[in-house]
């Protein structure tokens, strides 16, 4: 979901159409006194992500395709929903998460690519796209590894103080196989991406420790939340990139 305002509201998602079978892009949007619901045709849209930094400019991101699965991007122009070219990485499936729009000229969407197609099997890779008020772009992102095709990073979604510290976050694998999932937190300064140290909590029996959804209530005051294999987990920063886990439940 994202909000402009109290009477400007969006949920996105999918709808499931089972003749033909396809998966179309559902939109959802509260006016103050109702919602309203409208589909675009599209050839199996899924929708993940959504932010809006003005009542005439929203974001939706996700991936389709059956096949050949590659990033999806679509656009609120306060008329309409229109579809928006993205780049793929690589030759195997790409999806997009989540997407910030800070202005129109400055909005970011994270992911991941996978470099080879099946049946080979390789790594996932952090995917990071900007898009500057005419095109999307890749901006190159760090990975933890991949030391083996079984280490996979992964971004599941985006917070920021201001354009120039932004944090990106999800989960990677360890190298080894085990299916472990531990936290991964990259931190954007205005020049680069880097991997930022972040807790993964679980001791002991199956680690499953995700970064899922995050939030600036105030400036410097960042909120990530997330997941362990037993319950909850809350990442809280308050000065650039120190952080700190404030609690596991």
């Amino acid at each position: 979901m994202t909000a402009s305002s109290a009477n400007d509201v969006w949920a996105i998602g999918s709808l499931v159409n089972l003749r033909p079978g396809l998966a179309l892009p559902l939109f959802e949007h509260w006016n103050g006194a109702a919602w309203t619901a409208t589909t675009l045709e599209s050839n199996h849209e899924f929708l993940f992500g959504a932010s809006a930094d003005a009542a005439n400019d929203a974001w939706a991101v996700g991936f389709h395709g059956s096949d050949n699965i590659e990033t999806s991007a679509m656009h609120w122009n306060g008329t309409n929903w229109k579809s928006v070219a993205t780049p793929n990485v690589g030759e195997g499936t790409n999806k997009l998460n989540a997407v910030l729009a800070l202005a129109p000229n400055d909005v970011w969407a994270v992911g991941f690519s996978t470099p080879i197609a099946p049946p080979k099997h390789a790594a996932t890779l952090t995917l990071i796209e900007h898009f500057d008020g005419t095109r999307w772009a890749v901006v190159p992102s760090p990975n933890v590894g991949p030391n083996s095709a079984n280490q996979s990073n992964r971004l599941l979604g985006l917070a920021a103080n201001s354009a120039n510290d932004i944090w990106g976050f999800g989960s990677y694998f360890p190298a080894d196989g085990s299916g472990h999932q531990m936290t991964l937190l990259l931190h954007w300064d205005g020049t680069s991406w880097t991997v930022a140290s972040s807790p993964s909590p679980t001791k002991g029996g199956f680690p499953c420790d995700l970064l899922w959804a995050g939030v600036t209530p105030s400036p410097g005051n960042v909120w990530i939340l997330g997941s362990v294999h037993d319950g909850s987990l809350a990442i809280h920063m308050t000065t650039g990139a120190d952080s700190s886990l404030v609690s596991s439940f």
